[in-house]
């Protein structure tokens, strides 16, 4: 009875508009006439509108589909009509078309019903009907600019409607960032507006229109859906300021006043943590309460500009802006180095990302596989895809891995948490509910092949401290790096002034040097570390110092300790040789002049010997990472930032690790092994060294002991026995260390950073093919969900090595990448002019003649002959041996250095 009141009223409303009800084929007549007015033909038009409903009658399955095309019909309708009797007209068009389409009265009479229900449903009366219409008039004539072409305005909304179709299954119905628009900030809405999001929330009555409501989230001006509310979320600086006093409440209010210090020594990594959480629980409370999407936490909020905020209350003042003078010499921090952005590139700064994060809540929760489940275990990966069975490199030296983590350890440290012992933090101990809020453990296997003999379900981890970006901004967590980013030295001369005057004499420009064998002729050692003595060191015998230098991490290999001593006595070399050369300079500018030159060799070698070797000539080239034969570098660019890339501190740089041997050999004069120490045995156990003259033997051990192979298989030297205790049988896993921490830093998976190097994304694992080993793709198949999960560090060892390179594809890309920031986003770099730290024409073209096998041979004690290329193997033809004492390996002509100014003035 329902439908026939509704068919009724739709009758009466057709009659107004005709003479008689019989006379259906005059109406059809006058509708085809009205049709053939706006189209060029009358067969055209049916057919247009056959289309349109067979479409509608295949794309929908339920009446909810039929109510969506019916609205988009009607809104296509009413913009190709001026008035209410075109509108009526038009409902008869379509009455016609349901008659024409349907093979029975009973089925149109049902669509009638349908068309009626949803009339009824919005309007009580046939005259709130006429202004329903009226307003959908007015709505379509705003977005569109002329009435007319009623085919190609037809055709646009067909167009689109293919287009939304298309998209049934992707959209997000919440927040809506078209990918036209501009912004999430809006520079024209009102001033206490920080950030805008365009939103729509669901009213009362939306139940049953949701296609409708998709339609309108891709179509931002179609506004006819009266059950929706769309605009704008305004989130004002009070509401930060909100979120800020509710984050302290919840993560502690106490800041410490050192973060408003600004000196090499203060703020500490830990004051800068303690402001970050703050900054970061903000970020999460904005994120939850205004239900913001990935996008406008990554993109959006960052934006925002917190110094009118509470934000400004924790802010470091070393990331707001500050004033710099120019210097001739650089800061230890590496502060104001870039004169515009003073932090840049700084000790304690946060490390930059060549990705958006992929972290598991957009936020700081380490990264989830892409279908949001836990990935596997960080050591399953490593036993399962990272084995013992590497083979031996022909080509290359250990010392190629030692120089590798030297300028590793001048570049990056990740702030770690400690405990008030200054020692890393235990977690498996701790049941959960009582361990540190930064334990991520690792959890083993209960069928590890190594483990379960010793009864190891867990692996302890920290997280590194969250960081703060310039301007202290909003958004996800970021990581501190330690020290500067710059090739500085400062593994040499520490990051703070109260290491730099812990390590130096104060006399003559020299480091201070433990000097046990002077009068066997044997030069001086690193100082020992008296302060702290612990930390950094394992099983210290009661009688033996661990050593000190610049970085806290110089005991952390053996040999990582003798390429310290090396340098070490570079540096007092050079000093001694330019007190001599200009006897009137005093302490402190003969302690500069030489870091000023030191510095130079450190990232002259490390760019002409190191980075050719391990990228090839090609990645050399296509990077721009070529030295200059004459000349001055004029790619200095104060717009670049040097600061170090969280993939690049986590993954790309520790390809070494790959390369690391079972065992370090020492070598006498004569290029013959003497013995093969294990690496474990080595690792915070640099007591070796104080025997007397042992220093050549390992470095004679570096310069002819050949690495390992650039393959996925580690040594289980450090997947194994990491750090491993006296009278314990196990250690750690660096293996399953690196890609917890690469998970931890939220850097996105290995696919993803081939597609940012320009190389083909995977779409399954067997679009690996010919990038890595079989063996390896299967495995990888076995382990992870999908080709997106897997971790960047495990994919970048496994890929097959470059032409005349070390490292595959991806992370000579990330690496070139990081290089080639480093040198044109510090002002101070060597090859640079017009600065006051630029060497002239006649010292540069000295620095120019620096080659690591002269810095090896100035500095051993006894060492009579080495290869030229001193990273790759001896060879008689490629790479021959030759006299330290003779004319085949340059001099530093350091007379370069006279002060002819001084002289001059006399």
């Amino acid at each position: 009875m329902a439908s026939l009141k509704l068919i009724g009223v739709l009758v009466g409303i057709v009659t107004d508009s005709v003479t008689t009800v019989m006379a259906s084929l005059k109406l059809i007549g006058v509708i085809v006439g009205i049709v053939i007015d706006s189209v060029t033909t009358v067969m055209a038009s049916l057919k247009l509108i056959g289309v349109l409903v067979c479409t509608v009658i295949v794309s929908v399955t339920t009446v909810m589909a039929s109510l969506k095309l019916i609205g988009v019909l009607v809104g296509i309708v009413i913009d190709s009509v001026t008035t209410v009797m075109a509108s009526l007209k038009l409902i008869g068009v379509l009455v016609g078309i349901v008659i024409d389409s349907v093979t029975t009265v009973m089925a149109s009479l049902k669509l009638i019903g349908v068309l009626v229900g949803i009339v009824i449903d919005s309007v009580t009366t046939v005259m709130a009907s006429l202004k329903l219409i009226g307003v959908l008039v007015g709505i379509v004539i705003d977005s569109v600019t002329t009435v007319m072409a009623s085919l190609k305005l037809i055709s646009v909304f067909w167009g689109s409607f293919v287009l939304v179709t298309s998209l049934l299954t992707v959209g997000q119905p919440g927040i809506i960032f078209p990918t036209q628009r501009q912004a999430p900030l809006n520079p024209l809405l009102e001033p206490d507006c920080a950030f805008s999001v365009r939103s729509s929330k669901i009213g009362p009555n939306a139940a049953g229109n949701e296609g409708l409501q998709y339609i309108a989230n891709f179509v931002p001006n179609l506004k006819s859906v009266p059950q929706r509310i769309t605009g704008q979320i305004c989130i004002t600086f009070d509401d930060i300021n909100n979120a800020v006093q509710e984050a302290r409440r919840l993560v502690g209010k106490f800041i410490p006043q050192e973060i408003h210090e600004l000196s090499s020594d203060l703020p500490e990594p830990k004051h800068i943590a303690a402001a970050a959480l703050i900054i970061e629980e903000a970020t999460r409370i904005l994120a939850q309460r205004y239900k913001l999407n990935y996008d406008a936490i990554v993109n959006g909020l960052p934006r925002i500009d917190t110094s009118k905020t509470a934000v400004k209350q924790v802010c470091p003042t070393l990331l707001k802006p500050v004033k710099c003078e120019l210097s001739r010499y650089r800061t230890l921090t590496g502060m104001c180095n870039n004169l515009e952005n003073p932090s840049w590139g700084s000790a304690r700064s946060a490390m930059l990302r060549y990705l958006p994060p992929a972290y598991g809540d957009g936020i700081s929760v380490p990264r989830r596989a892409v279908d949001g489940s836990e990935l596997p275990t960080a050591r399953a990966i490593s036993f399962i895809m990272h084995h013992d069975v590497s083979q031996h490199d022909q080509q290359l030296c250990n010392i190629l891995v030692a120089w590798g983590q030297m300028i590793d350890h001048d570049l990056t440290l990740a702030s770690p948490t400690l405990d008030e012992r200054r020692m890393d933090i235990e977690c498996c101990k701790y049941p959960p509910q009582q361990r540190h809020p930064n334990c991520m453990p690792i959890a083993i296997p209960h069928d590890d092949p190594f483990y379960k003999f010793f009864n190891k379900k867990c692996m302890d981890f920290a997280r590194t401290l969250p960081g703060m970006r310039p301007g202290c901004t909003l958004g996800p967590r970021f990581q501190t790096n330690q020290i500067s980013a710059f090739i500085d030295g400062n593994f040499i001369y520490g990051s703070q002034q109260k290491d730099a005057h812990r390590l130096r004499q104060f006399r003559g420009g020299f480091l201070k040097t433990a000097p046990l064998y002077r009068e066997l002729g044997l030069k001086d050692l690193l100082p020992m570390k008296t302060v702290d003595p612990d930390v950094g060191c394992i099983a210290r015998p009661r009688n033996a110092y661990c050593f000190d230098a610049g970085d806290e991490r110089v005991n952390e290999q053996l040999v990582l300790t003798v390429m310290h001593t090396i340098w070490m006595r570079e540096h007092n070399r050079v000093a001694e040789a330019l007190g001599q050369i200009n006897p009137h300079w005093d302490d402190e500018t003969l302690y500069q002049e030489t870091r000023h030159i030191v510095v130079a060799e450190l990232q002259h070698i490390t760019f002409n010997e190191f980075l050719p070797t391990i990228l090839g000539v090609e990645t050399i080239r296509k990077y721009g990472l070529q030295l200059l034969s004459h000349g001055y570098y004029d790619g200095y660019n104060p717009q670049v930032n040097s600061g170090i890339r969280s993939a690049f501190q986590t993954s790309a740089f520790r390809f070494g690790h790959s390369l690391l041997p079972d065992a370090t050999d020492r070598y006498n004069k004569f290029h013959e092994k003497i013995e093969a120490i294990r690496l474990s045995m080595q690792l915070r156990r640099p007591y070796d060294l104080y025997k007397p003259g042992i220093i050549d033997s390992f470095l004679m051990g570096l310069v002819n002991q050949e690495s390992n192979r650039m393959d996925p298989e580690v040594t289980t030297e450090v997947t194994n026995h990491l750090f491993e205790k006296p009278g314990e049988r196990f250690g750690m896993d660096l293996a399953a260390l690196n890609i917890q921490r690469s998970r931890e830093h939220g850097n996105p998976g290995y696919n993803y950073y081939r597609e940012y190097c320009g190389l083909p994304k995977a779409r399954d694992f067997y679009d690996l093919a010919g990038i890595m080993p079989n063996t390896t793709i299967q495995r990888y198949a076995q382990l992870y969900k999908h080709v997106d999960d897997i971790d960047l560090w495990s994919a970048g060892i496994s890929e097959y090595h470059l032409p005349n390179a070390v490292v595959g594809p991806t992370f000579a890309c990330l690496i070139a990448d990081q290089f080639s920031n480093i040198r044109r986003g510090d002002r101070f770099w060597y090859e640079n002019s017009g600065w006051p730290s630029s060497f002239r024409p006649e010292q540069l073209q000295e620095l120019r003649k620096v080659q690591l096998c002269r810095v090896l041979c100035d500095n051993a004690d006894e060492m009579d002959t080495i290869q030229l290329e001193v990273l790759k193997t001896a060879d008689p033809q490629r790479n021959p041996r030759v006299n330290c004492r003779g004319n085949n390996i340059n001099h530093l002509d350091l007379s370069k250095w006279a002060d002819v100014n001084h002289f001059s003035r006399k």
